[in-house]
């Protein structure tokens, strides 16, 4: 199958699995794809939204050490991360991976590595890097691996994705993560981030490609405080067939999942993990966390 239909099939599944109330993934990744990807870079510039902009502003004012040999970019996002980097570790660093399941997020990252002349050699990688197997034949020499833009905090389950990538990496490597910390805040204030008409948007893209109508269904974006993370319902009005899908009415699809952990709980996630915290750094609340084995 073509990567598309793929693409196709999966979101079918997930749905399938929905319907049975079986919610161990979501539909975050496809919200990238083709054209959305444009709209995705979007809604992350949307004065809303402060997050990419807290990170951005934290890698500026860090040093990190150029003793990898190679970069691995899990989510690589318009190009910009790299190139903050490229000004501290080009010294010794002789490969950047970019791996990402949306070809044009690839080609927007690109288009924007492009401006910076390296002799680093770059590679770019259309895969589900949900996958830890894609991760692990690429794991060559000493790595920094990058999971930064909220790539770990729209997962399911952090801890059991932490450990995936624990086991694959050595005692030379390096992962950062970037996540959202959430320390009381206005739960409305929470939400408010991601009720935009962009991430509205951003949120339905992956519904498009099974041809869901304009009808029969709202957006319902919530706090859960048991699970202290946002999270984007698409829930159906009324029962209705796509794609030879029999969709029940009040059939509840989980969009998309934001952790937003306090700092002792992520602290927590990070141990049950088995990684050792290096060190970390904030912004308003927001966090990079170094990680080794």
């Amino acid at each position: 199958m073509t990567m598309n239909a793929t693409i196709i099939h999966d979101i079918q599944e997930i749905i399938r699995a929905h319907i049975s109330w079986n919610y161990t993934q979501t539909l975050t990744k496809y919200s990238y794809i083709d054209q959305w990807a444009f709209d995705f870079i979007d809604f992350t510039q949307n004065p809303e939204y402060q997050w990419y902009q807290r990170e951005i502003e934290i890698l500026k004012n860090i040093w990190f050490s150029s003793l990898y040999n190679q970069i691995i970019d899990l989510g690589p996002w318009n190009g910009v991360k790299w190139s903050l980097l490229m000004q501290k570790m080009a010294d010794t660093t002789q490969r950047y991976l970019a791996i990402d399941i949306s070809n044009q997020m690839l080609t927007i990252a690109k288009n924007q590595q492009k401006k910076m002349t390296t002799s680093i050699d770059k590679q770019y990688i259309q895969s589900d890097f949900d996958d830890i197997t894609t991760i692990q034949q690429y794991m060559e020499g000493s790595n920094f691996v990058m999971m930064l833009w909220n790539t770990i905090t729209n997962s399911i389950d952090m801890i059991t994705y932490l450990r995936n990538l624990y086991d694959i990496c050595n005692e030379k490597d390096m992962v950062v993560i970037g996540v959202e910390i959430g320390n009381g805040e206005n739960i409305q204030n929470l939400v408010k981030e991601y009720n935009t008409p962009e991430n509205r948007v951003l949120t339905f893209s992956p519904l498009a490609y099974i041809w869901v109508p304009q009808h029969a269904w709202y957006i319902d974006i919530m706090f859960n405080r048991a699970l202290h993370r946002i999270e984007e319902w698409f829930v159906f009005e009324e029962e209705i067939v796509i794609a030879k899908l029999s969709i029940p009415k009040w059939t509840k699809i989980l969009l998309s999942v934001t952790n937003k952990p306090t700092l002792f709980q992520l602290i927590a996630s990070i141990q049950g993990s088995w990684f050792t915290i290096d060190n970390t750094y904030n912004n308003q609340e927001q966090y990079i966390l170094c990680l080794w084995k």
